[in-house]
């Protein structure tokens, strides 16, 4: 019976070290998915962050690419007004 009881207690202290590591483990892999989450959410704002930067600039750009296009047009004109007033400066002469 002595024998019985011993054995008995050897399980239940292998299982309570058992036990004792599993909930080790589970913290260590709770710590784990919490840094991991905490990574994902650092990501997804450093993201957000890039995609708000490559919008502000390609409006950048396409205000830049409009603005130009006004100053094309305005000497154009310039040039236009420039040889009508070259072409009745020579009649007049």
């Amino acid at each position: 019976m002595r024998t019985g009881i011993e054995k008995l207690q050897v399980c239940i202290e292998s299982d309570e070290r058992k036990k004792k590591k599993m909930g080790e483990m589970l913290k260590a892999a709770q710590r784990k998915s919490d840094s991991l989450q905490d990574r994902i959410a650092i990501l997804e704002r450093e993201k957000e962050d890039q995609e708000e930067s490559l919008e502000e600039a390609v409006l950048q750009a396409e205000t830049s690419t409009a603005e130009l296009e006004e100053e094309r047009i305005k000497v154009e004109e310039q040039k236009r007004g420039l040889e009508e007033f070259y072409i009745r400066d020579r009649k007049a002469n």
